[in-house]
């Protein structure tokens, strides 16, 4: 009898009272190994930038600024180690949720207790970009007047056709200042234009009376994988051997393209220039190389050449893309 009352207890249970049980059993349940861990994650010890190539997975994480992981995916489990300013060990992560989340441990070299490290996948915004200019400070002395290439920036991209393009601005007064800016853009969500607004030369980006050369550039850009174009804007970046550095510099899955002048630039020509290829790239939402040659169409002075009688001498904007390693023609 009592097997019997149990029969039919258990088959008037509702079926949405069952589904409910299977899902979050199957919740529970690491996702099946096709997942991958590739994207920006928000983990318990800040947001996480993993890039991931086959069973092989590198990436940063924003924890004690300038924090490594690599390691290898078996299944839905990566098994890693990771290198902090001050510190390095090991652990795991296990996708979870259709590789939404992942739940895993970790410990420092030499310990024997782990401790718990989870994160959840962030989503990028449909449709959205930023871009980041970074500009060194033009001024010498307190008799020059203050100029900002950046505020023109921010103000341009507040008309109704750029909504979706997000504006950060900030200024730098030296490499080390570079590097701290540059180490925040993995952790956006969304993809980035990255302007570097200074003095310029073919040996790279010059502020404070010092240069900062191609390894630093590419050191400091190489774990944004989220990095849609590097846009050098001053003088001549492009005539030299700086931009092809860069770009061996930074792993092969991460690279982007890299556009400036080849030619030594006046203000006024320089600021059109950059406007009109920000325009064609973020408004008309076109590929770098597309951007380049609408440019050149539109406003031919941005090319090698100006045409004849022309007030400004040709910029040279120009564009290296990533594969294969040649300039645009």
């Amino acid at each position: 009898m009592l097997i019997a009352l149990l029969t039919i207890a258990l088959a008037s249970v509702p079926a949405h009272c069952a589904r409910a049980e299977q899902e979050a059993a199957t919740a529970a349940q690491p996702a099946p190994a096709a997942a991958s861990f590739d994207g920006l994650w928000q983990t318990s010890y800040g947001r996480m930038r993993l890039s991931q190539s086959g069973a092989e997975v590198a990436g940063s994480y924003s924890y004690a600024s300038g924090s490594s992981i690599t390691g290898e995916v078996a299944g839905a489990r990566l098994t890693f180690r990771y290198a902090e300013p001050e510190a390095q060990g090991e652990g795991w992560f296990e996708l979870r949720d259709a590789g939404r989340r992942f739940e895993g441990a970790w410990r420092p070299s030499g310990a024997e207790a782990w401790q718990p490290w989870s994160g959840t996948r962030v989503e990028p915004e449909a449709g959205k970009i930023w871009l980041v200019v970074l500009e060194a400070y033009w001024e010498g002395s307190l008799a020059e007047e203050e100029y900002s290439f950046g505020a023109m920036l921010r103000s341009y991209f507040t008309m109704a056709a750029a909504q979706h393009v997000e504006v950060r601005h900030r200024f730098f007064h030296d490499a080390g200042d570079f590097r701290r800016l540059c180490a925040e853009l993995p952790y956006l969500a969304e993809p980035v234009v990255l302007l570097i607004s200074s003095h310029g030369s073919e040996a790279g980006i010059s502020v404070g009376g010092a240069n900062i050369d191609a390894a630093t550039i590419a050191a400091s850009t190489r774990d944004a994988a989220n990095l849609r174009l590097l846009h050098l804007s001053g003088c001549g970046m492009m005539s030299g051997a700086v931009p092809a550095e860069v770009m061996k510099g930074v792993p092969a899955a991460a690279r982007f393209p890299i556009s400036g002048y080849r030619t030594t630039v006046a203000w006024d020509a320089s600021a059109i220039s950059d406007f009109i290829f920000l325009s064609f790239l973020l408004i008309h939402r076109m590929e770098p190389a597309e951007a380049l040659r609408q440019s050149r169409l539109v406003a031919p002075f941005t090319g090698e050449r100006s045409p004849e009688g022309a007030a400004y001498a040709g910029l040279g904007l120009d564009l290296l893309l990533p594969d294969p390693l040649r300039k645009a023609q």
